[in-house]
């Protein structure tokens, strides 16, 4: 059985109750719920340090990209001295945005600009 929310659980609930009183105090709580879901899920978070790093050293990745003609993860990596592991993410996700394309040769991805 699949864990129910605090909502589901009140809205359980309220089907057993007779009292007005009562049933008006739980759809309360679940309207409660249902706006702190809202809030949260409009809150404007602030990018932590990484995220920014990151948006940044994806600038710098177009850049050379751009100026470098096709080029491979290793090579990007050894030019902004990161390990493929870290550069491997942010080449995907600038694939992802549009701003570079991806052709397999040989087992080995050439990123060029889009």
């Amino acid at each position: 059985m699949a864990k129910l929310t605090k909502s589901e659980m009140f809205a359980r609930i309220a089907l057993h109750l007779t009292d007005a009183e009562e049933v008006a105090f739980i759809n309360h709580e679940i309207e409660l719920l249902a706006n702190k879901a809202q809030r949260a899920k409009n809150a404007s978070r602030k990018p932590s340090k990484v995220q920014v790093e990151n948006e940044a050293l994806k600038a710098e990745i177009v850049d050379y990209v751009a100026s470098n003609g096709s080029v491979t993860i290793k090579a990007v990596a050894e030019a902004f001295d990161k390990s493929s592991q870290k550069v491997t993410p942010l080449m995907n996700a600038l694939v992802e945005e549009g701003k570079l394309t991806k052709a397999v040769e040989k087992r080995v991805a050439h990123y060029s600009l889009a």
